[in-house]
């Protein structure tokens, strides 16, 4: 599966394209309305696998990056969840959606 990049601010974490896709989305809907969330997600940080939250505010430095060669497939019923998640007291936690986003490639 092509890793990759989410980068925030001087920081760059590693996420699977496919999440990554579906990342970016989520992401470009709530900032383009500036409501703010936490996102929450797994990586690998000095070898360790590691839990991030990184808050999201239109304010941030973000970009993304992809190794894959092919465009990753949108789920757009995981889309409308991980939608609904991103308005909960906790923003959007990834590791709730890890095995659906597995199971989708």
């Amino acid at each position: 599966m092509p890793v990759g990049y989410f980068n925030y601010g001087a920081d760059s974490y590693d996420i699977d394209d496919r999440t990554l896709v579906h990342v970016q989305t989520v992401v470009a809907q709530k900032l383009r309305r500036r409501e703010r969330f936490m996102l929450t997600f797994e990586t690998v940080l000095r070898g360790a696998s590691v839990t991030c939250s990184v808050w999201m505010s239109d304010a941030a430095d973000l970009s993304f990056s992809y190794s894959g060669s092919r465009e990753a497939r949108m789920d757009q019923d995981l889309l409308k969840e991980m939608m609904h998640a991103s308005y909960s007291a906790t923003g959007l936690n990834l590791t709730h959606f890890s095995a659906n986003l597995r199971r989708a490639i």
